[in-house]
């Protein structure tokens, strides 16, 4: 609970006269656009992120903690501005994060796609990767608070942001003992549910590419996490292109008080070419962006030739340390059954292979065996068989607890994500249909390059795609 004394479970347990008035004083604050101070002073708890090097201050993350009463109110706010800011369209479809019906995969796949179609085009792609220093901690109220009135958000809601955002206070508790209440003089509340909503606000205008043409260039957002792509199959004017980028960038940043250091940053050439990579000199705050030939983002280890052969070397490592818990637990003296061990196993493995699904059919046959070896070793130590136990032979021990393959598991997670997109009008991959299917019979003529992901599930056997308008209806 926070600093006012009052708990989420006192909440749920009062009367309807009680809940009437909480209903009445909130009407009261957003018609008189004012807060009370306890719902704004925040506790704050410090937490290690490293428990070997708890002496140094910044290896530690601040957990806060406020009004259980007051984020019922953020909670109501943010629910009729984030409709609001839907139904007239106000946030960039390129903006992922925090979004009904969005999430990480949207980027990933969305980017994955991309330099794949590049790659059949005989392009090449410079992806430049952004990391903006302390984004959430750095927003400027005033500055929200312009942009709030300037997109026309209802005057109501703007009174409760600026009262939201003024006078705020924390305290860092230590064991027993409370700091000073201090003024939070800049930045959007850690913990409040309406925070991430405001981030998104405030970032929304950030210099992006391919909103309206993404032929030459491209941007996705994912909360502060931005990349931009830039298709090239010469290097020509390329450098100058993506430096005048840069510098728009650095002019918004200085306007919105945001921070990033180049050396953070980083920018990679997706190739086929193997003897000779373009490299560029790309400059922000007249410093070097350095190079690399991977990276990690959202999750996802991009290797400049697109195999992810470094990602599946990953999740490879993490499997095979979390798989010696299955084998400690298959142990006969714990007495799990087969299937308490298989959700043990999906929960702590499974998960991690899952979230490749998105570049299943870019990875090799090779890199899905030593997956699916994973997999194995798991149903192995589960039912106690020998370790020479083929994979025929684990097949009907994997169907009877209701396992699929690692490649079956793959697939059907694709399909389950492209038709939930569907579903869902996911403005992002409607996007990157309509890319593909407008330039689609110049992108296939050469079947020796990757295909894209889209072709191998929903192209018809005459070889024509199927659009994204009749998509919903061609699929059951």
């Amino acid at each position: 609970m926070g600093t006012d004394g009052i708990h989420n479970q006192m909440l749920k347990n009062l009367p309807t006269t009680l809940l009437e008035w909480i209903r009445t004083l909130f009407n009261l604050c957003l018609s008189e656009g004012v807060i009370p101070e306890l719902w704004k002073m925040a506790r704050i708890t410090m937490i290690p992120k490293k428990e070997n090097d708890k002496s140094n201050p910044n290896n530690y993350r601040p957990i806060s903690v406020t009004s259980c009463i007051g984020k019922i109110f953020e909670r109501i706010i943010t629910k009729r501005l984030y409709s609001y800011l839907e139904s007239n369209n106000i946030l960039t479809n390129i903006q992922s994060g925090f979004r009904k019906h969005r999430r990480t995969a949207d980027n990933l796949f969305f980017l994955s796609q991309k330099v794949a179609e590049s790659f059949n085009r005989k392009k090449n792609v410079c992806c430049v990767f952004f990391d903006i220093s302390k984004a959430f901690d750095r927003v400027w109220h005033k500055g929200l608070i312009f942009k709030l009135i300037k997109l026309g958000i209802p005057p109501i809601i703007t009174k409760f942001v600026m009262s939201f955002l003024s006078e705020r206070k924390f305290q860092v508790a230590v064991e027993d003992y409370l700091s000073n209440p201090t003024i939070i003089e800049a930045g959007v509340p850690q913990g409040a549910s309406i925070s991430p909503l405001l981030f998104s606000i405030y970032i929304n205008d950030i210099p992006k590419k391919g909103e309206t043409n993404s032929n030459n260039s491209q941007s996705l957002l994912f909360a502060d996490d931005l990349v931009t792509m830039f298709f090239f199959k010469r290097k020509g004017h390329m450098e100058t292109q993506i430096n005048k980028y840069l510098s728009e960038l650095e002019i918004w940043l200085l306007k919105w008080k945001m921070k990033i250091a180049a050396n953070k940053c980083n920018y990679m050439i997706f190739t086929q070419n193997k003897t000779n990579i373009p490299k560029f000199k790309l400059h922000i705050n007249n410093d070097l962006i350095p190079y690399t030939d991977h990276i990690k983002f959202l999750g996802l280890i991009f290797d400049n030739r697109l195999n992810f052969n470094l990602h599946i070397n990953e999740i490879r490592t993490k499997c095979l340390d979390r798989l010696k818990i299955i084998k400690i637990l298959s142990h006969k003296s714990w007495k799990l059954s087969p299937s308490t061990l298989m959700n043990i196993y999906k929960s702590l493995l499974g998960s991690i292979i899952d979230y490749a699904f998105m570049c299943l059919h870019l990875i090799s046959e090779t890199d899905l065996r030593r997956l699916q070896a994973i997999q194995n070793n798991a149903i192995r130590c589960i039912f106690r068989l020998p370790y020479d136990c083929s994979r025929e032979e684990l097949v009907p021990y994997e169907q009877g607890l209701g396992l699929n393959s690692v490649a079956e598991r793959l697939d059907c997670l694709n399909e389950r994500y492209i038709t939930k997109c569907i579903a869902n009008s996911n403005s992002l991959f409607a996007k990157l249909i309509a890319d593909y299917v407008g330039g689609f019979s110049a992108r296939i003529e050469n079947h020796s390059t990757p295909l894209s992901l889209y072709y191998l599930l929903w192209a018809h056997p005459s070889g024509e795609p199927t659009s994204f308008s009749n998509l919903n209806s061609s699929h059951d």
